[in-house]
C-alpha cells in the first residue's frame, strides 16, 4: 500500500511555496499510482507501478521511501516470475542511483541484476555495459577502462560502442570518439532511443571539443529522437 506523505508541518513554518507545490505535486503523482495499481490486479502490473513510485519518490529526494517502493516491486516482479523485465529495472535503477549520487544502491542494483536467473547473453552484456557507465559516473575512467575490456565490445552493438566513447571520452582520447560515435549512429538508424543515446554523448564530446554550437545542435536532435520514441 502507498505510504502516507508527511505531514505538512513537517516542512516547517517557513517553507516556500516551492517546496508546498512540490509536495502537492508528489502527493498526486502517488494518488494516482495508487489508483491505477488498484485497477490492476496482476502482480506483474503492481510491480511495474511500485517501480514508478520509487523512481518518483528518487527525483523528490525521498530515497529510504524510494528504495522501499523499489524492494516491493522487485518482490512482486520475483513472484510473478518476470526475470528479463526484473532485470533491465534494476540496470535502469543502476543508472537512476548513479545520477543521484547514490553509488552504493547502484552498486548493488548491479550486483542483484547480475543475480537474475534465466536471463540471456544480450541481457549479460547490458549488465556489463551499465558497470561501464556507473564507473565513468563516478569518475572512475581507469575502472571503466578495465570493465569496457571484459566485456569485448562487439563492432556491430551501438550500445557497446558508445560506452566505448564514454570511455574515450573520459580518457581524453578525444580524437577517437567521432568514428565510434559515427558507427553507433549508422547502426542505430530506426531506433530512437539509441538515436537519442548518439546524440547525448555527441554532445558532451563536442563541449570537450569546444564545439558548443554544434553541441547545441546534437542536444536538438536527441529532444527530437525521443518524441519520435514517445509517439511511437
Amino acid at each position: 500500500s502507498p505510504r502516507r506523505l508527511p505531514a505538512a508541518h513537517a516542512l516547517g513554518p517557513g517553507a516556500s511555496r516551492g517546496a508546498l507545490a512540490a509536495a502537492g505535486q508528489l502527493a498526486q503523482a502517488r494518488e494516482l499510482l495508487s489508483e491505477a495499481s488498484a485497477r490492476g490486479p496482476g502482480l506483474s502490473h503492481k510491480g511495474l507501478l511500485a517501480w514508478a513510485e520509487g523512481d518518483v519518490l528518487l527525483s523528490f529526494g525521498l530515497r529510504d521511501e524510494a528504495e522501499d517502493r523499489h524492494q516491493d516491486a522487485i518482490e512482486a516482479l520475483r513472484a510473478a516470475e518476470r526475470p528479463a523485465l526484473l532485470g533491465r529495472l534494476m540496470r535502469g535503477a543502476a543508472q537512476a542511483h548513479a545520477a543521484a549520487s547514490m553509488p552504493r544502491l547502484a552498486r548493488a542494483r548491479l550486483e542483484q541484476a547480475r543475480a537474475v536467473p534465466g536471463e540471456g547473453e544480450a541481457a549479460r552484456r547490458a549488465t556489463a555495459r551499465a558497470a561501464v557507465e556507473l564507473a565513468l559516473a563516478q569518475g572512475a575512467p581507469g575502472e571503466a577502462e578495465a570493465l569496457l575490456n571484459a566485456l569485448s565490445p562487439r563492432e556491430d552493438d551501438p550500445n557497446d560502442l558508445l560506452v566505448r566513447a564514454g570511455v574515450k571520452l573520459a580518457l581524453g582520447q578525444l580524437e577517437a570518439v567521432e568514428g565510434d560515435l559515427r558507427a553507433a549512429e549508422a547502426l542505430a538508424l530506426g531506433a530512437p532511443e539509441l538515436l537519442a543515446a548518439v546524440e547525448r554523448r555527441r554532445v558532451d564530446w563536442l563541449l570537450r571539443t569546444n564545439q558548443a554550437e554544434l553541441a547545441a545542435a546534437a542536444a536538438q536532435r536527441c529532444v527530437h529522437a525521443l518524441t519520435a520514441l514517445g509517439q511511437r
